[in-house]
């Protein structure tokens, strides 16, 4: 059982891979692995890609340029 705290819902999901996440298919997590990305911890600290919410995972600039670079 995991508790309703931020620290005790963090310590839970951090540590578990990418795929899990809700809306994480299999060629997205494909594509996050790909640019070193395994957990849900890498995901969750990856800043946001600006105009076009993640975006970055599609091209390692993003659609609008403004993505983490490889």
């Amino acid at each position: 059982m995991v508790g309703s705290g931020r620290e005790e819902v963090a310590a839970f999901l951090h540590p578990r891979p990418v795929g899990e996440l809700h809306g994480i298919g299999r060629a997205h997590e494909r594509t996050l692995t790909t640019y070193g990305v395994y957990t849900i911890v890498l995901r969750a600290n990856l800043p946001e890609a600006g105009r076009c919410s993640g975006c970055w995972a599609e091209r390692p600039t993003g659609c609008c340029g403004s993505g983490p670079r490889s």
